[in-house]
């Protein structure tokens, strides 16, 4: 069994706290990223902006230590992060559980999923299955996404195939609604874009699916 969490979003404090300490950012430079930070959405940092990425970067820098420290996998892409504990006994599930939220800063733009057999998750209890992050309790997710991928939590491509299938059908409806009005150029173009694409990424997870799942698509 696994316990794999998707974590996004900056904690102002934090980061701010990390560009004085880590960064060596002094003198008036701390007041101006608190000002240009403030009135600004908790657990975020301004999206299109040239100084968004930078500030995300810095603040994200230790995480890895912090993961390496409690001995959980890391990985990062772009703003999204991913913890991960493999749990061998179901009497291991309470302490894989706390080093985990012992990485988690921000439960609100948190997700937990737990991954294994149907008879492994069976044995589970439902106080088993929730996580606690501080005051908030994170309820288990039986579909993520990551990176454009469904993952259930028997990594199954079911829930993928059929959110593929279900966004393909309603583009080509919208698609049909136009036909009369597009040349064939146009509409070869828009069904490149809007279905194929879609048809085409990380079809690779699908290379051994089951015969259902690929039916569906």
């Amino acid at each position: 069994m696994g316990v794999f969490f998707l974590k996004h979003g900056v904690n102002h404090a934090v980061a701010l706290g990390i560009l004085e300490v880590r960064c060596g950012v002094s003198s008036s430079c701390p007041q101006w990223f608190r000002s240009y930070l403030s009135g600004r959405l908790e657990s975020s940092v301004p999206q299109g902006s040239t100084l968004g990425p930078l500030l995300y970067l810095t603040y994200a820098s230790e995480l890895h230590e912090v993961a390496d420290k409690h001995d959980v996998a890391f990985h990062s892409f772009a703003v999204d992060t991913q913890l991960s504990k493999s749990v061998i006994r179901t009497e291991d599930v309470h302490a894989a559980k706390q080093t985990v939220t012992d990485c988690v800063l921000n439960a609100a733009k948190s997700e937990v999923i737990w991954l294994g057999t149907r008879q492994q998750l069976a044995k589970l209890s439902q106080a088993d299955l929730t996580v606690s992050v501080g005051g908030s309790v994170l309820q288990p997710s039986t579909v993520v996404r990551n990176l454009g991928v469904h993952i259930d939590d028997h990594l199954s491509t079911e829930a993928n195939a059929r959110q593929c299938a279900k966004t393909c059908f309603f583009h080509l409806r919208r698609i049909r609604q136009l036909r009369r009005h597009l040349d064939y150029d146009t509409l070869y173009t828009l069904i490149r874009a809007l279905i194929l694409s879609r048809l085409d990424y990380c079809n690779g997870c699908q290379c051994r699916a089951e015969f259902s799942s690929n039916c569906v698509l």
